[in-house]
């Protein structure tokens, strides 16, 4: 029986510094069997950003400030920076 490879974060996502009503873009780069992620903004989980990538378009003064994501399998977990 094959073992679990945990997850590991192989590219971060890239600090952006952007202005009200653009589109950003977030991709996390990670490894390992059966992933998950969960996208955080200021520490907050973000109700279904729960893909690799996170688009946020209109970005809106409210939405401006520490987004992370978790990566995530049934064997451990990784933050990205």
């Amino acid at each position: 029986m094959r073992r679990l490879v945990p997850p590991s974060i192989t590219s971060q996502p890239v600090s952006r510094t952007i202005i009200q009503w653009d589109t950003v873009t977030f991709e996390v780069g990670a490894a390992g069997d059966s992933l998950a992620y969960q996208w955080f903004f200021n520490s907050t989980a973000s109700p279904g950003a729960t893909a690799g990538t996170l688009v946020r378009t209109d970005v809106q003064q409210v939405e401006q400030g520490n987004y992370s994501v978790v990566v995530s399998n049934l064997v451990g977990a990784v933050t990205s920076d």
